[in-house]
């Protein structure tokens, strides 16, 4: 394992799931319970849940290391957290005719003829709602 990815479970578990864990329980004693509890500490020091996913990841890959280590026997499964979707506002009528008004081609360089063009072509791309 690289040294910097090492370092990164490291820094997560330390300033992470061990600021939670009780010191004094053995990692083998580690239930569902602590870290469904894990996740609530979490949420009530007011922490996004797209910060608590991040955390998650971690934890879970940690504990996937531990069981194939031998060091946890018990079946723990990580659960991340169902994160608020935030509404993107999509361009008026008025943006939309200003990003694709053609624009005088002698004053263009080639990058800014590259943007008009991709924005002309989304622009006029239907996409399906999910």
């Amino acid at each position: 394992m690289r040294e910097d990815i090492k370092k990164y479970y490291i820094e997560n578990m330390k300033y992470g799931f061990y600021k939670y864990y009780d010191k004094d329980k053995n990692i083998n004693e580690l239930t569902q319970d602590d870290i469904n509890g894990y996740i609530l500490y979490l949420q009530n020091k007011g922490i996004k849940d797209t910060t608590i996913n991040i955390y998650l990841k971690a934890l879970k890959t940690v504990i996937i290391f531990y069981k194939k280590k031998f060091w946890i026997n018990k079946n723990i499964t990580v659960i991340f957290v169902k994160e608020d979707k935030q509404q993107v506002e999509g361009y008026t009528d008025k943006e939309i005719s200003v990003l694709i008004k053609k624009p005088n081609m002698k004053d263009l360089t080639f990058a800014q003829y590259r943007n008009w063009f991709i924005v002309n072509f989304l622009c006029c791309t239907v996409a399906e709602e999910v």
